[in-house]
Parts: structure tokens; sequence; C-alpha cells
């Protein structure tokens, strides 16, 4: 679906402001200025806040690359609910036709079981320790349901394939 006339203005603007969240991140980890960042995603999050509610009411129509970007900010918050949020305008953004949002509500899903103190069902979520980036605790397929066939279709790398994947998205940056 292509973005509507109406929503123009807002599609744009949603365009720069997740541009702005990527030159965030589009550092090394280890120069990123974190305070800085996460006081430019509170900024970005209000008004994505808005934006998503203008969707919901049927007053913007966002294409399904649009909705990933959208989705990306609240998937940046530090809150519990925006990475429902997240989830929910990802899963959107797949049924809309983005590739992109079929990762984006697997990571939303793992972001959110993590924030309340569960282990990630897909494994894509990881953390860098001692100058080591290590996968953050995840269920066994047997406790998650989540097999390698099933993530697969979610375009999650397979179990014994995670952090290597990671770990070469992460070099990709530098």
């Amino acid at each position: 679906m292509e973005d509507t006339l109406h929503s123009k203005s807002v599609a744009e603007e949603l365009d720069e402001i997740f541009e702005s969240d990527q030159a965030d991140r589009m550092v090394e980890h280890q120069n990123i200025d974190f305070e800085r960042m996460h006081e430019n995603d509170k900024l970005r999050l209000a008004r994505a806040r808005v934006i998503y509610q203008e969707v919901k009411d049927g007053r913007a129509v966002l294409s399904g690359e649009r909705l990933w970007k959208l989705a990306m900010l609240f998937q940046h918050s530090q809150d519990s609910k925006d990475y429902l949020a997240a989830m929910e305008i990802a899963t959107l953004s797949a049924e809309a036709g983005s590739e992109s949002g079929v990762w984006l509500s697997a990571a939303a899903e793992d972001r959110y079981l993590l924030s309340i103190g569960e282990k990630q069902k897909w494994g894509t979520q990881f953390t860098k320790e001692s100058g080591e980036w290590s996968l953050l605790p995840v269920q066994t397929d047997e406790e998650s349901g989540i097999t390698d066939e099933v993530r697969a279709t979610r375009h999650v790398p397979a179990r014994d394939q995670q952090i290597r994947a990671f770990l070469k998205q992460v070099s990709f940056r530098k």
C-alpha cells in the first residue's frame, strides 16, 4: 500500500525522525553517547505516539516500510509497553508487505519479554560486557515452541547461527 496523499507530510516527518534515530546508533558501540541518545529517543517517541494514534484513528495511512520505521522508534524505548506497541506495529508492517517488519515483530517480542524479567523466545537480543557480545537469556525450543524452522519464518537465524549473524551485522556498522 502506498502512503496516502493526506499523510504525506506525516510520512516525510516519520522518515526524518527515523533517520535521526538511526544516526544516533550508527556509530561504533563504544562511541555512542547513550545519555544524548536516550534523551533524543524520548523526543522521537513523543511524536511517534502521536503519529501512531493518527494511524489507529485512520487519519494517516502509512506503507509497510514506514510502519516498520515507526515500530523501530517504539523498539528503542525504555518502556515495556512500548515494546508491545512495537510488536503490534511491526506486525501491521509485515501484513502490509514489509519483510523488515517480520523480523522486528520477533525482536520486539524478545525485548518485551526481557524487560519483564523473562527469557526471550526468538534469540534477537544481545549485550556487550567486557568488550564481548553475547546472546541474552533465551528459552529453550521446548519452552518456547520456537524451532529453527519457525525462526526462519521470522527471518531470525537458526539458534546455532545467532551470535555469528549478529556479530556480522555489528561489524558491518563499523
